[in-house]
């Protein structure tokens, strides 16, 4: 799409939030790309290119308190109006927040400011439960409302059935199939695409994120390479986030294909995303139920009534683990809490007449 087709767009409740937090001292406007050190946005001016004022470089504390696409900024102008300078950032009302790729605990905000988050996958006969459980998590934990989206359904002739199998397991979560190079499902997204809506598009490299767009798009907006020889995956294109406004008024925010998902610290996405243990585990005996080896762990009923399966119980328990340790690295306060606990632990152990006689 051509940039000055983008128009800029806000709520009436956006607005009501910019006048409490801006009032009139700044120009309202959104990014519409990010590429590290510049950003590109759109106003009421049209779109151009912006950088940060001194101000919001050292205000900022972390690197996820810069900009990120889909944000809403406040600018200043240059006297001859030729450079924009972000000089403020209203509070996201969702933001989809990983672990950046490495083993350093890093924040990285992925996006911001969205209504739905559509977790692109390959349709296959066998789908990866583990990775959608992943994605589903972070999906719910951003603020946005998740839906799944099978790619590539062209080359799936199962594809019918994968849906209706994942409708049954994934409890109420939204589940379509497309082709967007056969331009095949496509109404199935006419719900989420209203004018004003917000669309994060995630999921890995290669799952034809690019090709929607441009299929969504009536044009070629993105480059898109060829599938690979003997997997049938297409090649990592896109290398930045952008949104992008589609002919119905709704918004696209694509993203690069992502090698990794790591979780951040979760605000119940886990819970939710497992909705039918929770649900099972309100009628555990122990309401601190770990649902490992508890007595009446309904959970390990229906393992045994085969109702739930293990893999299920051992992804929860994974994701979990996962988010504690996340947490355990970045909150001070459960650090120190999760420190003193071992050093009871250790303490009671160099204590136990048992170890001394074995020394």
């Amino acid at each position: 799409m051509n940039q000055s087709s983008m128009t800029f767009f806000m709520d009436e409740r956006l607005k009501s939030q910019w006048i409490r937090t801006f009032g009139d001292a700044l120009e309202p406007a959104r990014v519409t790309a990010s590429y590290g050190h510049a950003w590109r946005v759109v106003s009421a001016k049209g779109e151009l290119q912006a950088d940060l004022t001194g101000r919001f470089r050292h205000n900022a504390l972390s690197p996820s308190d810069y900009p990120v696409t889909g944000d809403y900024v406040g600018l200043k102008f240059s006297e001859d109006q030729t450079l924009a300078l972000i000089d403020g950032l209203i509070e996201r009302r969702s933001a989809l927040v990983r672990k950046a790729a490495g083993t350093a605990f890093v924040e990285q905000v992925v996006a911001a400011n969205f209504d739905y988050v559509l977790i692109a996958l390959p349709v296959t006969p066998e789908m990866r439960l583990n990775t959608i459980e992943r994605y589903l998590s972070a999906a719910w934990d951003s603020g946005g409302v998740p839906v799944i989206l099978l790619t590539k359904r062209d080359l799936c002739p199962q594809w019918e059935t994968v849906v209706k199998d994942l409708q049954t397991r994934l409890h109420g979560v939204s589940v379509i199939a497309i082709s967007a190079l056969k331009n095949e499902g496509l109404d199935g997204l006419s719900p989420w695409l209203h004018p004003g809506a917000t669309l994060a598009l995630v999921g890995a490299s290669g799952v034809g994120k690019s090709s929607l767009v441009n299929a969504l798009t009536h044009q070629t907006t993105m480059k898109v390479k060829e599938v690979r020889d003997g997997d049938g995956k297409g090649r990592h294109t896109t290398t930045h986030r952008e949104l992008i406004q589609l002919p119905g008024g709704a918004y696209l925010l694509d993203t690069p294909g992502m090698r990794e998902f790591g979780l951040w610290r979760t605000d119940g996405g886990v819970e939710n995303t497992f909705e039918e243990i929770e649900s099972l585990a309100a009628n555990c005996r122990f309401k601190d139920c770990r649902h490992i080896d508890e007595p009446g762990c309904a959970v390990l009923e229906a393992i045994e009534l085969q109702t739930l399966e293990q893999r299920e119980l051992d992804h929860y328990h994974k994701l979990q683990r996962e988010a504690k340790y996340i947490e355990s690295k970045t909150d001070p306060e459960l650090r120190n809490e999760m420190r003193n606990k071992w050093k009871i632990i250790h303490k009671q152990l160099r204590q136990d007449p048992y170890l001394r006689r074995k020394k």
